[in-house]
């Protein structure tokens, strides 16, 4: 298989937790302002969002355009990261080789959502 086969992908995420080479919080880790003191970045596309809205406050930065945009980030600030996949990985792993202090937002946008549904 690919090395981007999902397989293979969750296989780097969680021995780099083990590791301690990436730095996750939960939805339930956050507390009511969101964000946690972290300025938050949305890595999904302009169609995602549309379809299923955003977390705020955050800024859009799609994750094919992180790279490029990474000296409009301040690297002394923290940032939480979020996507709908493995997008938040690979955007941590970028800005954290880039010198930027990042935390991934476990299970991204729909997990978020999902938590913050009420319950029936």
């Amino acid at each position: 298989s690919s090395a981007k086969d999902p397989v293979n992908i969750a296989g780097y995420v969680a021995a780099n937790l083990l590791k301690g080479d990436l730095v996750e919080k939960t939805v339930h880790d956050l507390g009511p302002d969101s964000a946690n003191n972290a300025t938050m970045i949305d890595l999904r596309t302009k169609p995602e969002i549309r379809l299923h809205g955003r977390i705020e406050p955050s800024i859009h930065i799609p994750i094919d355009e992180l790279r490029s945009r990474l000296p409009e980030l301040d690297r002394s600030k923290n940032y939480l990261l979020y996507c709908a996949g493995y997008r938040g990985y690979i955007g941590y792993r970028i800005m954290v080789q880039n010198g930027f202090s990042v935390t991934n937002l476990a299970g991204g946008y729909l997990t978020y959502a999902g938590a913050r549904k009420p319950i029936h």
